[in-house]
């Protein structure tokens, strides 16, 4: 079922083309990564989908709802806001019961001292947000966007600014909530967030999607060869002229064989050739393109 489907959306600032004709369909239960470059569009992509900027031309529809009524489809979303715009002057309770009031909801604060400790908050609910940090201001956003459990929750950058252990704390929410049937849209600047906790992928370039699809099958599809290393120990007579023969070597010592292979498929044969020579194998491990490189190019 589709939770998420953009038609053919597009974005002008003008005589600037923000966003060029993206396309993309979201499945119920995907976890998708959206990442690309500083101005590559991807902010504008997620205001668009929570109804903050008005798009230019194309469509998109939540769970059925037709862009044109987008304030129908956001009572069943979780929507980060950016945390520049948050309300200074409210405490962390007035805020909280604020935003669930805007989707008819009434909030307790036992309640809300669950979703600060859910998101790794320690704060008195009646400090001010003015006088939260940078990293604060992330984790109460995350916390009322999750507070009535949405069924599609959308993200801009939930990461950044936060401290390495709340990173960590934030990850594995992220992922119990997709495990426990939320649909994620999140953008991040952090390949290796997005590669460790997302199953799907958008690379945002210039306005346009370059890539997208389930994570594994773009690193497959994106891999011409493996690097294959291979801990070992050879015997004093270990000879490389065959192996060199059929396949590229490029790192040899006693202890360690380092190979570039074009497929999966050549790795039980460099193994058998190896036992034959007696040499002693301790682990293979075949190394494909990450997420950086695929990025990168």
């Amino acid at each position: 079922m589709s939770v998420i489907e953009i038609n053919n959306l597009e974005k002008s600032y003008g005589a600037k083309n923000v966003l060029r004709g993206l396309n993309l369909t979201i499945e119920k239960g995907e976890f998708w990564g959206l990442i690309g470059k500083n101005g590559a569009g991807k902010s504008t992509l997620i205001n668009i989908l929570c109804g903050t900027v008005i798009k230019t031309s194309g469509g998109f529809r939540i769970m059925g709802i037709d862009d044109t009524s987008i304030d129908k489809a956001k009572v069943r979303m979780g929507i980060m806001p950016d945390v520049s715009e948050l309300f200074g002057d409210m405490s962390g309770l007035e805020f909280m019961e604020y935003m669930l009031a805007l989707k008819g909801h009434h909030i307790r604060s036992k309640d809300i001292l669950a979703l600060f400790e859910k998101v790794d908050l320690a704060v008195s609910l009646k400090t001010k947000i003015k006088a939260y940090s940078f990293g604060m201001k992330k984790k109460i956003a995350i916390a009322q966007a999750i507070a009535d459990t949405p069924e599609i929750l959308i993200l801009d950058e939930p990461t950044s600014g936060v401290d390495p252990e709340s990173i960590l704390h934030l990850q594995n929410l992220f992922e119990k909530l997709n495990q426990g049937g939320t649909t994620i849209f999140m953008a991040s600047h952090n390949l290796d967030e997005v590669s460790r906790i997302c199953s799907h992928i958008s690379i945002l370039d210039r306005g346009q999607f370059q890539v997208q699809g389930e994570l594994q099958s773009v690193i497959n599809e994106h891999t011409a060869k493996i690097r294959l290393q291979i801990q070992c120990k050879t015997p004093d007579n270990f000879n490389t002229s065959e192996l060199c023969k059929r396949f590229a070597i490029l790192e040899a010592s006693h202890s360690s064989l380092t190979f570039e292979v074009k497929s999966q498929d050549d790795i039980p044969q460099i193994i058998h050739l190896l036992t034959e020579q007696g040499v002693s194998i301790f682990s293979v491990i075949p190394r494909k393109a990450t997420l950086e490189e695929i990025f990168m190019s």
